[in-house]
């Protein structure tokens, strides 16, 4: 019910963007992993494979939290009548794998290195940590690129911005933190601003703001099952810190809005309980 009124979701389910397709592939393989931890069956294991591998091709930065999950079923199940064996990880691996390497070889044979899937992680990271940003963000602004890499290849010209990103990190991290923070405040603003739309501000009211106290509240009484939720702290976490290092919009945490959601309906749902609770008293 959550997810069905909230405002970004619907926004982005009419918008032909990676979101829609990622989040369906991420919940699928979230509920799999579930699955596989507790009954350890086969087809819950290709059907984590195929989940994942559809999550990597529509959004590569998934990949940090995909060797977590699977790190995840493996020690959770150590102690478990049915323990999920680590030849059994790697069939998940092995699928996804299958689905990334036409890409990977395409890449290769088109520019004569290797490159995972996109070509666009060296450009992000420059930016959203270019010396001009200072230690404000600001998400509508692209540096130029430098004259001397004019005629490089999509491949190489990515792989010599991410280099000149982390110089640009490692000569000044306090910078680097404090346009950090500044992501941050960007990344979970709740409030209208004047620089948004009337969309944008609606959206975001009727989304984030109205539900993230739920949120909150979900989490802390999550806390006692912290071992239970373990991945879903883990994805939220993971997601959202890679893109407050790089490159922040508010798309880019709707997929985590959708994990999050879960924890507003733990909170909704036990405020029901002691409502009904009195009602009846």
């Amino acid at each position: 019910l959550c997810a069905a009124g909230y405002a970004y979701l619907i926004l982005y389910s009419a918008t032909l963007l990676t979101e829609t397709p990622f989040i369906f592939f991420l919940l699928l393989s979230l509920d799999a992993a579930y699955e596989m931890q507790q009954n350890n069956k086969p087809k819950y294991l290709v059907l984590l494979g195929l989940t994942l591998a559809g999550a990597v091709l529509f959004r590569m930065a998934v990949l940090p939290f995909v060797i977590v999950l699977l790190a995840w079923i493996y020690l959770s199940t150590r102690k478990a009548a049915r323990p999920v064996k680590l030849w059994q990880i790697l069939v998940p691996l092995g699928i996804i794998m299958l689905a990334v390497l036409p890409w990977t070889v395409r890449n290769y044979k088109l520019y004569g290195r290797f490159m995972l899937l996109e070509s666009q992680f060296g450009h992000v990271f420059w930016n959203a940590n270019h010396p001009e940003q200072g230690t404000n963000f600001r998400g509508s602004w692209v540096a130029p690129i430098p004259d001397e890499l004019a005629g490089l290849n999509e491949a190489d010209l990515t792989y010599e911005l991410l280099s000149r990103g982390r110089e640009n990190v490692l000569d000044d991290p306090g910078r680097f933190l404090l346009l950090t923070l500044d992501r941050v405040k960007f990344f979970f603003t709740f409030w209208p601003t004047s620089e948004s739309s009337l969309a944008s501000n609606v959206s975001r009211v009727l989304s984030f703001g109205i539900l993230l106290p739920f949120i909150l509240c979900g989490l802390y009484l999550s806390t006692p099952r912290w071992r239970r939720v373990l991945p879903l702290y883990l994805f939220v976490t993971i997601h959202i810190g890679i893109y407050l290092i790089s490159w922040v919009m508010i798309r880019y945490r709707v997929p985590a809005d959708t994990v999050l959601l879960l924890f507003a309906g733990l909170a909704i749902a036990q405020l029901g309980q002691r409502v009904l609770r009195q009602q009846q008293k």
